[in-house]
């Protein structure tokens, strides 16, 4: 039998991890126990991510975020800082970035919130700036995966700074090519301010 691969094992914990930070609790209904010893189970006592919560992950005000964004001089900069200064590591929770800042270490959405808000902070205007999160095809399967949609001097491109699938340049991905390339699916995005369901037409080939 096929062992479970370690991206199976990593998209687990990406929305363990994610759930962990960004959510709230659904209102419960207890089932009485008879016992007095046995607590109360909860029916559908289940963690969710509001629809908030995503936007709230980026921060270009962030005194660290600011201080950092006013030591670059390009977009380009601030990206290669991003992904190769800060180590992937999968299992760390999502935000806040001044968190992923510190410990210089982020998982694939504290990495993409982290450039989404230096970008911001290097002026870059909200509604060209987005993060996508989707489903991508690896070696090791399908799993769980964030990355960036921008446009930056009058060209659409694609970032993933995590470091996960592979190292990419700045401009590596124009228009889909990265979501051609790699995504499987993309679920939703969001920006500072916005929260959206992603359509699947996107996918259709003419």
């Amino acid at each position: 039998m096929k062992k479970p691969s370690f991206i199976l094992f990593f998209s687990i914990f990406l929305s363990l991890g994610a759930g962990y930070l960004l959510n709230e609790a659904l209102p419960t209904l207890s089932v009485a126990s008879t016992r007095a010893d046995i607590p109360a189970l909860q029916f559908h006592d289940l963690r969710v991510n509001s629809v908030e919560s995503f936007p709230a992950l980026i921060e270009p005000d962030d005194p660290e975020v600011v201080k950092l964004a006013k030591r670059f001089t390009s977009y380009e900069e601030a990206y290669n800082f991003v992904s190769h200064e800060i180590k992937f590591a999968p299992f760390v929770p999502s935000g806040p970035v001044a968190a992923t800042l510190k410990h210089k270490t982020g998982s694939c959405i504290g990495k993409a919130t982290l450039l989404a808000s230096l970008y911001r902070a290097m002026g870059m205007p909200a509604k060209d700036v987005r993060i996508i999160m989707g489903i991508v095809v690896t070696a090791e399967g399908m799993a769980d995966h964030v990355w960036l949609d921008l446009e930056v001097n009058g060209q659409c491109l694609q970032q993933d700074p995590s470091g996960m699938i592979g190292s990419f340049a700045f401009a590596a991905f124009p228009a889909r090519r990265y979501s051609e390339t790699y995504a499987m699916k993309e679920t939703f995005c969001f920006n500072e301010s916005d929260f959206a369901v992603v359509s699947q037409l996107n996918s259709m080939r003419n």
